[in-house]
């Protein structure tokens, strides 16, 4: 049996070795990892936090603790399992790795993880077993304290290419999203459109966010082609009024649009079971300021004074998904799916075609159709 202390030094001796990889530019790594690593990043540093507190709490106790298989995978299930799924991000593909004797006492490594970006850092944690495998066998522990330490070196390997390849993915990987939306009002005869152009680039959480500024433009579609509402009523005023009168929204200008916290990952189409790309976007749109008219050419009902609100905003964001993030109100694209993508996509779009919404709520919220168009490119 080898003492804790010496098998210590070897470990101490092998991570002076350890580089990122040399092709780590050939790394299978692309943009849609970024949001797996941040999360696989998380998770090492409080599978590390757990064995060094578990270390500590050892040194505290006279209590022997074995090493072996039994008291091994207690151990996991008990303390560090549970530290590895509080840290792991929502929807992030998970790492599985094991080194162990085959049937014949060999070395040998299984890994198990779905992405190839997740094979890669779980192989860099896994050299680290292989090596002291294959010098010192697996029996090598005299005590789960030397098994805990044997596996925060293997953590430290990994983090430490965790953190390169992070790093050259935030270097390299910048997306524009085109945003471009068409809305037309129910009640009020208007039509809104509005664009923008947004760089996105990666935080350091895995997700990409970015800001930029909207233009929009609310114009008089009028006259109506049929007065909604009460149908004798419409047919007074068309009888009374020949041009019956109508509301609408004008206005132009500029407000802001970001996408405070979004992210590219791996998921699996619920719809054909295959795995893609999948974009997880969030989008406030800044309010925007139009000036609501009542429109009577003939002058056969009483003036009604002008109203400013928002109409485009208030009608984008209904009947929409949202939330808000840090106080900012936004809206979330949870369905956009890229088909056929490998990781690696050089576009991907997302049409959001609506009919009548925010019926019964404020008027500035009504609409009657809306077309928005998502164009998300790499750059």
């Amino acid at each position: 049996m080898l003492h804790p202390r010496s098998s210590l030094g070897s470990l101490l001796a092998f991570l002076f070795v350890v580089r990122i990889p040399a092709g780590f530019a050939e790394t299978q790594c692309d943009c849609v990892d970024a949001y797996d690593i941040a999360s696989r990043r998380a998770e090492v540093t409080a599978a590390i936090q757990a064995y060094e507190n578990s270390i500590r709490e050892w040194s505290r106790s006279t209590a022997p603790t074995a090493a072996d298989e039994d008291q091994r995978r207690d151990f996991q299930e008990r303390e560090i399992k549970p530290a590895l799924e509080k840290a792991r991000y929502l929807n992030a593909t998970p790492a599985s790795a094991v080194t162990g004797p085959d049937l014949i006492g060999r070395c040998t490594t299984e890994n198990s993880s779905p992405s190839a970006c997740m094979k890669e850092s779980t192989d860099v944690h896994e050299s680290v077993h292989m090596a002291q495998c294959t010098a010192l066998g697996h029996r090598r522990w005299s005590s789960l304290e030397d098994y805990a330490r044997e596996e925060i070196a293997a953590y430290h390997a990994e983090l430490a290419w965790l953190r390169e390849a992070y790093r050259r993915l935030r270097s390299e990987c910048e997306f524009e999203l085109a945003f471009d939306s068409t809305i037309h009002g129910y009640n009020v005869v208007s039509k809104s459109t509005a664009g923008a152009r947004v760089s996105l680039r990666l935080d350091d959480s895995g997700h990409f966010e970015g800001n930029s500024v909207l233009d929009y433009r609310t114009v008089d579609t009028g006259p109506p082609r049929r007065t909604l509402g009460d149908p004798l009523l419409a047919a007074l005023l068309t009888t009374q009024c020949k041009a019956p009168p109508y509301y609408t929204w004008e206005g132009s200008g500029m407000t802001q649009i970001s996408v405070p916290r979004s992210a590219l990952m791996w998921a699996q189409d619920p719809r054909t079971g295959n795995r893609h790309v999948f974009i997880e976007l969030s989008l406030h749109v800044g309010e925007t300021e139009e000036v609501l008219r009542f429109k009577d050419r003939k002058r056969c009902l009483p003036p009604v004074q002008e109203e400013r609100g928002a109409f485009y905003s208030e009608a984008f964001y209904s009947d929409k998904p949202g939330k808000t993030i840090g106080g900012t109100r936004v809206v979330e694209f949870n369905d956009w799916y890229v088909p056929g993508s490998n990781g690696s996509f050089a576009e991907a779009e997302l049409v959001i075609k609506g009919g009548a919404a925010g019926l019964g709520g404020p008027v500035s919220a009504m609409k009657s159709a809306e077309e928005t168009r998502l164009v998300l490119t790499r750059k």
